[in-house]
């Protein structure tokens, strides 16, 4: 062994301290950088789903206005006045496709439809992203899917048969019936 003593010499371990600070500082300064960066990461995060969660509520409600909105056209006596919702229905029950000026009004909901569609997606990844990074089960994820299933899936079958498959597909992007497939089985035919 050896006989070396620990120095009792407060100048030496002076000069240990400030070599072990100069090597650790550094170290801390950028672990601490890390960390900053990973928070504001998860606040870009957080703001851009408080920014989709906004849209969705905003467009959701939007839609769901257009849908109790009673239609005015007087050509349809039969459906004057009724809410836009039953008249969609009215048409699906009889098997029919709707003339084509009504169908151009069922092509605006049907559009907007699948914009929501588009944004909810976008937030689904995001939450999904979110979710991963926490390492937490993701059911925010299922939970907004069965929301948006719930919500449309019915209205948005029905509109596809009653607008008509050949005039949905024009409409729609690509995209948009993929989303829409997601919501209702209706929309698997046209793929």
């Amino acid at each position: 062994m050896n006989n070396e003593v620990l120095t009792l010499d407060s100048q030496a371990w002076f000069q240990f301290a400030s070599f072990v600070g100069v090597l650790l500082a550094p170290i801390a300064g950028l672990g601490a950088a890390i960390i900053v960066a990973l928070q504001l990461g998860f606040t870009g995060r957080v703001t851009q789903l408080e920014m989709f969660e906004r849209q969705c509520a905003r467009l959701d409600k939007e839609i769901q206005r257009l849908l109790q909105q009673p239609l005015k056209n007087a050509r349809y006596e039969d459906y004057f006045g009724m809410p836009l919702i039953e008249v969609v229905y009215a048409h699906s029950n009889a098997k029919e496709v709707a003339p084509d000026d009504l169908g151009d009004a069922l092509n605006s909901l049907l559009q907007n439809l699948a914009m929501v569609l588009e944004i909810v997606a976008r937030k689904r990844l995001l939450v999904e992203r979110l979710e991963k990074s926490l390492g937490d089960y993701p059911w925010v994820e299922y939970s907004e899917n069965a929301y948006w299933i719930s919500r449309y899936s019915a209205v948005l079958g029905r509109l596809c048969r009653v607008i008509g498959h050949q005039k949905v597909a024009r409409k729609l992007t690509k995209r948009q019936l993929e989303l829409c497939a997601e919501i209702s089985t209706e929309f698997k035919e046209i793929q």
